[in-house]
């Protein structure tokens, strides 16, 4: 898709989003109603890899992996999120590696389509959403598991961990980010060098964060890239990994550890400084 076509995808997709709002409060469709609907819709989304293929092959492979969520989601359908305000360039490039991605050295990651015991949240996200997420996707794409940093379990973290394992790795993060490139979790790499970009909208700050991989890059040999800096990291991990650098868009790696195995907060519920 080109970009003109990609404007006229977000001029479909808010009449659309409008009418079904508006059908909803008028026919006041109930929650059940609104499953019932998504139902229905499930064949249509991509089958997944499992977290455990996910995790082996980025680390047998040595493959990149660029994760999509619901946040990543609002962001190609031109809706702004809590630390990232859309540019239609953003959103362009996201869909574009969604629909559109023919890589073989980086996973495309999306979040499974579930639908029992789904929340009040989740449910109006999908309703309202789901006829235009599902023209996101590309019918001979590979697609993985994006929760690979979200059901951590002792074994996947011990398998993960393989990927970094005696790598000089290069951290991205945001400035007085929650990210932890300090944790125990990369207790095992062989060198680190961390490089810092905004905390909010690091999009923004795109070409200079991807100079700055670049000038580090050269002066190790077998580089990794761990990159936290939010949607941003979606598209830094699949243009690296074009160049045949390796990078892992893991997100809130280190609070999750926290929140499962330590019982700290949600990583979205602590502070950005």
């Amino acid at each position: 898709m080109k970009f003109i076509g990609y404007l006229f995808f977000l001029f479909g997709y808010r009449v659309n989003h409008l009418f079904r709002r508006i059908k909803s409060k008028i026919l006041k469709v109930n929650k059940q109603e609104k499953i019932d609907y998504l139902h229905k819709r499930i064949i249509k989304y991509p089958k997944l890899e499992s977290i455990e293929k996910t995790i082996s092959d980025l680390v047998e492979k040595n493959m990149s992996i660029t994760r999509f969520g619901d946040g990543e989601y609002h962001l190609c359908l031109g809706k702004s999120i809590g630390f990232q305000e859309f540019t239609f360039r953003l959103g362009f490039r996201m869909f574009k590696i969604l629909s559109d991605s023919k890589s073989e050295s980086c996973m495309i990651g999306i979040i499974p389509y579930q639908l029992n015991g789904i929340n009040e949240y989740s449910t109006d996200f999908w309703y309202e959403n789901i006829d235009y997420v599902l023209k996101f996707f590309n019918k001979n794409t590979l697609y993985y598991n994006a929760r690979i940093t979200r059901e951590l379990t002792n074994e996947n973290i011990m398998h993960l961990k393989k990927a970094w394992e005696k790598r000089d790795v290069i951290f991205i993060t945001g400035k007085g980010s929650r990210f932890s490139e300090n944790h125990t979790i990369f207790d095992n790499v062989a060198s680190k060098q961390s490089l810092f970009t905004t905390a909010r909208n690091a999009w923004s700050d795109y070409n200079q964060t991807y100079k700055n991989v670049l000038i580090a890059a050269k002066s190790i040999s077998n580089p990794i890239v761990i990159c936290a800096i939010g949607p941003t990291a979606s598209i830094l991990a699949y243009d690296l990994s074009i160049i045949n650098i390796q990078c892992l868009d893991i997100g809130h790696i280190t609070n999750i550890y926290d929140k499962l195995f330590l019982n700290a907060d949600k990583p979205e519920n602590l502070p950005i400084q």
